[in-house]
């Protein structure tokens, strides 16, 4: 075991240290008149999506085009998962070859006002970790294209396995690379990406994450 790996495992485990987003938000499904995103957080919360027209750096926020709501679900007493659907808030529908950004407020269910949601940035950042940025604008939201119309110009990318403790290079950053240098390009980004391993080598847990794992489930038992 290099020392790299032992300081992690020693290291104490916090989830204070770790922002409201645990992991996501990962846009899981597109097409003319519906859009849904993934999220797991560490409390439960209310979610609102809101799906905008962009065009470069800008993003028109009083006009949003699709909208909705969902309530996270429990798996843990700090894991809440949700799949929130953005649907048409009147008859238009998402076009091919168009640029469009989402953006997410979470409500915690402590928050009973509903007065002040927690904007998508700051739910990326906490105490211990700087802000994340999602996007390839100056805007800060993640942004999507939908599939062309003509099917000569779709983009798909296939990964296998992926085993995070493996020595190897890491493949997905080339994916980050793609995406920058088509950002304001709708049918030159890619559409689809697809993941078709067989396994997310759940019997092989990489020692830091077996670690925290334990841990963590030895103090909640505790409680």
């Amino acid at each position: 075991m290099d020392g790299s790996i032992e300081m992690e495992i020693t290291a104490t485990f916090d989830l204070a240290q770790l922002p409201l987003i645990l992991a996501g938000p990962i846009l899981r499904r597109t097409e003319a008149q519906s859009v849904s995103v993934w999220v797991a957080l560490q409390t439960a919360a209310e979610i609102q999506i809101q799906v905008l027209p962009a065009q470069g750096n800008t993003v028109d926020h009083s006009q949003p085009l699709l909208q909705g709501t969902a309530t996270t679900i429990a798996l843990g007493k700090s894991l809440h998962i949700a799949l929130i659907t953005a649907q048409p808030r009147s008859q238009q529908s998402l076009l091919p070859g168009v640029l469009y950004a989402y953006d997410l407020k979470i409500y915690p269910r402590q928050n009973t006002s509903h007065a002040s949601p927690v904007d998508l940035g700051d739910a990326l950042q906490s105490a211990a970790l700087p802000r994340v940025c999602l996007s390839y604008f100056s805007h800060g939201l993640p942004t999507f294209a939908l599939p062309p119309e003509d099917l000569n110009d779709l983009r798909i990318l296939h990964g296998s396995c992926r085993k995070l403790h493996d020595h190897d290079l890491d493949a997905l950053p080339i994916i980050d690379q793609m995406i920058a240098e088509a950002a304001d390009r709708p049918n030159l980004r890619p559409h689809q990406l697809f993941f078709t391993g067989d396994q997310i080598y759940g019997d092989e847990v990489a020692d830091p994450f077996l670690w925290a794992i334990v841990t963590t489930q030895v103090e909640q038992e505790g409680e």
